[in-house]
């Protein structure tokens, strides 16, 4: 069988208008869960996009999940993607990841 690359990659986007009560909600039943599992497989490796709003709001009012992202991020098992304040997605890639014909 032949083996493939896989490159497992999340973004995490809040609107504008989000009140911090909404992405506390969010926070709470999505953001914490996916890191504290993501750092429990330390051998699953990712890369990680935040917006820059979700990022304002992490600093703000969960410094805790930047010092865990911070710690994934050292170990080398996630790479982060940074983002702007709008709701932009640029797509990268690496030019050695085009297929041969």
């Amino acid at each position: 069988m032949k083996k493939i690359n896989l490159i497992f990659g999340v973004h995490w986007h809040a609107p504008l208008s989000f009140s911090d009560a909404a992405f506390e909600i969010v926070y709470q039943d999505t953001y914490k869960h996916f890191l504290s599992t993501l750092y429990e497989i330390e051998k699953f490796p990712v890369v990680l996009h935040y917006s820059g709003i979700v990022l304002e709001i992490l600093e703000k009012n969960h410094p805790e999940y930047l010092n865990l992202l911070d710690e994934i991020v050292k170990r080398k098992q996630a790479e982060l993607l940074g983002g702007g304040f709008g709701a932009k997605c640029i797509f990268a890639y690496h030019t050695h990841s085009s297929r041969s014909t």
